[in-house]
């Protein structure tokens, strides 16, 4: 049983299937290689190398094409391969693995999202772990290509396979009534995700897909696997996440507002990411659309946060609120704040924003003691280092 595990996992759920579904010819790698991306995929493997080396070898040029290398594999027979530039053989817990690992055919498996967040975490921070928990549960992917995806990339964004205007894609993750309105990838393969692009038109490396996983799908997770290394800071960092983030950018706020003072955070209550609103028959007409996607929202309050984000929205017309939106939500009682990047990076202007969200949602502002500053600007370096 060869599993793909640690980063190579994580890199095979961050990559999107239209990618990793695209084969490389001999000529293809060849022109990537002109282009400076050739690295061991170009290399033939040994006559007798083993048969997981073999089998990770045969695969670089299709679905594991966005792999770094060296591969991170667990396998029955990881004594017979040594560390190379192709594979790096990983010692982990085989009930783990033959608990949660999933087929991807050809006598290879790889961790699930779970199991592949709790190994890889021994690379990570704590914060670091969180992020990664905040894309799992959400509705965005950072997509970090190797070359050969790369290439793949440009190629199908030269056949107008990827373009701005792909159809698809997800936008909120609950509906008005607070319900979850998108389901969980249960296929990989045959989800869409949508590449995302700045207000501009220039391809970002921000996809958009339904979630990999939910919290209290690690939640449970956490409880099954009781002595896996780093499960203990796995299980801690689940606490801090929630469902439903649409932005890299979005995840950061949430840290900076809801974890829990000790952690660097204000402790603030949770608040639903990504939920739609219905607009009143009158508050259609000032926006002129049906509804509105809060980023951050507080219903009780009826307080929206909206997070601009130049390299990390959904798309064009998310970036930008559209003509008469704060209006008809104003309409409907709602007060609406907007952040972005900049004002979140320069830690006084944000902690100045934070007064005004206060005085309107009726938190409190964590007291400025020595540790909470000290915390709080470790959390802040951690984000936006």
């Amino acid at each position: 049983m060869a599993v793909l595990c640690g980063k190579s996992a994580w890199e095979y759920w961050s990559t999107p299937p239209l990618v990793a579904g695209a084969a490389l010819t001999n000529e293809d790698m060849a022109q990537c290689s002109a282009q400076g991306g050739g690295d061991a995929r170009l290399a033939s493997v040994r006559v007798n190398a083993c048969e997981t080396v073999r089998k990770v070898h045969g695969r670089l040029r299709t679905d594991l094409k966005n792999l770094s290398l060296p591969v991170c594999v667990s396998a029955d027979n990881s004594s017979s391969f040594r560390d190379s530039a192709l594979i790096a053989p990983h010692a982990f817990s085989q009930v783990a693995l033959k608990q949660h690992a999933l087929s991807l055919g050809g006598g290879l498996f790889v961790a699930s999202v779970p199991l592949a967040l709790a190994q890889a975490s021994r690379s990570w921070s704590f914060y670091e772990l969180v992020l990664h928990m905040f894309e799992a549960c959400g509705t965005y992917c950072v997509a970090n290509f190797t070359d050969a995806a790369s290439y793949t990339l440009d190629a199908l964004r030269a056949n107008g396979i990827v373009s701005p205007d792909m159809p698809g894609g997800v936008r909120e993750y609950y509906d008005a009534d607070g319900r979850r309105a998108v389901a969980v990838c249960d296929d990989f393969h045959d989800v869409p995700w949508v590449l995302s692009y700045d207000r501009f038109g220039k391809p970002t490396n921000l996809w958009r897909r339904p979630p990999l996983a939910t919290v209290e799908e690690l939640e449970n997770f956490a409880v099954q696997v009781r002595r896996l290394r780093g499960i203990r800071m796995f299980r801690q960092a689940v606490g801090c996440v929630l469902n439903g983030s649409a932005s890299p950018l979005e995840s950061r706020l949430v840290m900076l507002l809801c974890l829990e003072p000790r952690l660097g955070g204000q402790g603030w209550p949770r608040p639903y990411l990504n939920r739609r609103i219905d607009y009143a028959p009158a508050a259609r007409l000032l926006a002129e659309r049906s509804y509105a996607i809060a980023d951050l929202m507080w219903p009780d309050q009826r307080v929206c946060i909206e997070v601009n984000g130049e390299d990390y929205h959904a798309d064009r017309e998310g970036f930008t609120l559209q003509s008469g939106r704060r209006a008809a939500l104003e309409a409907m009682g709602y007060t609406m704040f907007e952040i972005n990047y900049d004002q979140m990076c320069d830690l006084s202007c944000f902690e100045a924003m934070l007064e005004t969200f206060c005085a309107r949602l009726g938190f409190t502002l964590q007291p400025l003691t020595r540790m909470f500053q000290i915390e709080r600007s470790r959390l802040h370096r951690a984000l936006f280092p």
